[in-house]
């Protein structure tokens, strides 16, 4: 299952590489909006799939190909995240509503 049919909110002009969040999450406008970015992890057929939740907005965080990116275990999304400046330290996760 695509993480557009679990997030169908995620276009594709909203995609992100890792360093476009790093980016997001160091904006100096986020001292005076006081608002956070989070990170969205989404348990798919091969791994989490990572997103970006940034108010009202979801981003799609994808490598140098442009695919979804996607860890296999906690140990790497937590491994990649302590990369990430100012994320919110708290990681949502969602899990479809159907099984593989």
């Amino acid at each position: 299952m695509s993480i557009e049919k679990l997030n169908p909110r995620i276009e594709k002009a909203n995609r992100l590489s890792l360093f476009e969040l790093e980016e997001l999450c160091d904006d100096p406008k986020r001292n005076v909006t006081k608002q956070e970015v989070h990170a969205v992890l989404t348990l798919t057929e091969s791994g989490f799939a990572l997103t970006a939740r940034d108010g009202d907005r979801l981003y799609k965080i994808v490598d140098e190909r442009g695919r979804q990116l996607t860890f296999r275990t906690w140990e790497q999304v937590m491994d990649r995240l302590t990369d990430v400046p100012h994320i919110y330290p708290e990681i949502i996760c969602r899990l479809p509503r159907t099984a593989f």
